[in-house]
């Protein structure tokens, strides 16, 4: 019977819509068990999304883009709603919630919480294309621009080109500078529009356009009006403003109070303003130039530049100090390392040490940049192949009807093939304890890097057949 009520609900996930009236009411709330997590952790919140059936118990979670770690799931599992139904008896409902959670401090965790754009996986054709581009091919894609961004993602692709040659005339400005903002006005939450490849620098070659970043600033400002609640468009924006125009973007940032992001977002704006970054390069959006020689001790930047010193959020302060060591490696490879940023360095990582004694990040140009974990993603059960996973122990098994279902985890497995840490993204509850165990058993192809074995963070993409 377990298994029918179970098929039934996979079933009705797909055939049902939330239902447009009055949603359950939470009853029971349980709080995360964190056992001997109570130092040296990061706190943090992530939105849920939970589908919860009739009889108020939750189905299934989706934390999509973020993930969870195992106390949290466990507690929303526990989670109990007033029951509901409607005359089919077949409606389950969506409620969105949002988490505490706590992650433990490693040299990951503290490294990523400076933003850091990813191309999404619908612009992978077109940035291809973007990179083998010719003059002439480039001049037919945009005489011929369709009117929607996302049919091939053409303008995504001049965009890469553009990055890649350079932009050597007014006219060739004025397409690249028409291009942003056509997007930001019809589409602001595009990916594209969050990386370097929409970045025009008010001064600083490549892509110097000052009339052009005048523009798009206004622009960017009327999408954050339009769409005060996106926060697609609020990191685009940020993005954008933290070289063109950092106290609007600080502005812009300060406002969003239950963002997710918005202190690693404030601490990334304090450092590139505290910096002074003025020019980025695009493409690799690395830092070329500076507004001046010498940090001074008065002024814009300098204000900045206090501002984050004194912040008592380990998250942004992390995030500021990551930036910091980022940006000032970029610059010292550009010749353009501001004079006396070694003293500035040397006060954020006292305050750091204040903060969290064991941190592992330095702001210091002259160490190795931290190796950027890679990711991955494998499919795991049904028709998919193993070739990268095998069970540790093959012989462990149980009898009894099978129960399928489709759950999504973000796991860091280590330079040996070993899970080293495993997050819940989306799934049902009924076969997450089976699924996130039978993980742990398995043994995954280590990651090569330049001949060399590498930790990787990996989307497990989990088709699940459990037997009862």
């Amino acid at each position: 019977m377990r298994s029918l009520s179970l098929l039934i609900a996979l079933s009705c996930l797909a055939a049902c819509a939330a239902v447009q009236g009055q949603s359950p009411v939470l009853l029971t709330k349980v709080e995360p068990d964190w056992g001997n997590l109570t130092a040296g952790y990061l706190s943090d919140r992530a939105p849920v999304e939970l589908t919860v059936l009739p009889s108020g118990i939750p189905f299934a979670m989706d934390a999509t883009p973020g993930s969870v770690p195992d106390p949290v799931v466990r507690a929303l599992a526990q989670w109990r709603f007033s029951e509901t139904s409607d005359k089919t008896g077949h409606t389950v409902f969506l409620i969105l919630a949002t988490v505490p959670v706590r992650r433990k401090l490693e040299p990951d965790v503290e490294q990523s919480q400076r933003p850091v754009w990813a191309p999404a996986l619908e612009l992978s054709e077109a940035i291809k294309l973007g990179n083998t581009l010719t003059a002439p091919k480039a001049s037919e894609i945009l005489s011929a621009l369709p009117n929607g961004e996302a049919l091939g993602n053409f303008r995504t692709a001049l965009l890469v080109y553009y990055a890649k040659r350079g932009v050597s005339d007014d006219a060739l400005r004025k397409n690249r500078r028409d291009i942003i903002t056509w997007l930001i006005r019809t589409y602001p939450q595009d990916n594209i529009l969050a990386s370097s490849y929409a970045v025009i620098n008010a001064a600083g070659e490549p892509l110097a356009d000052s009339d052009g970043a005048a523009q798009l600033k206004k622009e960017w400002l009327d999408a954050v009006k339009q769409y005060p609640k996106d926060d697609a468009v609020a990191s685009a924006a940020a993005s954008f403003l933290r070289v063109a125009d950092p106290v609007a973007a600080l502005r812009i940032v300060s406002e969003r109070q239950d963002w997710n992001s918005r202190s690693n977002w404030l601490g990334n704006i304090y450092a590139y303003a505290g910096l002074n970054v003025t020019a980025t390069a695009p493409g690799s959006g690395q830092a070329i130039a500076t507004g001046s020689s010498k940090l001074s001790n008065q002024g814009l930047a300098a204000s900045f530049r206090a501002a984050l010193l004194s912040s008592s959020d380990l998250k942004l302060f992390l995030s500021g100090v990551a930036t910091s060591g980022a940006l000032a490696r970029e610059l010292a490879a550009n010749n353009a390392l501001p004079e006396g940023y070694a003293d500035y360095c040397q006060a954020l990582m006292k305050h750091l040490r204040a903060l969290y004694p064991q941190a592992s990040l330095s702001c210091d140009p002259k160490q190795p940049e931290p190796i950027e974990i890679p990711s991955r993603t494998l499919r795991i059960g049904g028709n998919a192949s193993l070739h990268n996973a095998r069970k540790k122990d093959p012989k462990k098994r149980t009898a009894g009807e099978p129960i399928p279902g489709a759950l999504e985890f973000l796991a860091l497995i280590d330079a040996s093939g070993n899970v080293d840490r495993l997050e819940f993204i989306k799934g049902p509850f009924a076969l997450y304890a089976a699924a996130s165990n039978a993980l742990r058993e398995w043994q995954f192809s280590p990651f090569v890097l330049n001949n060399t074995l590498v930790a990787t963070h990996t989307h497990l993409l989990v088709d699940v057949n459990i037997t009862r």
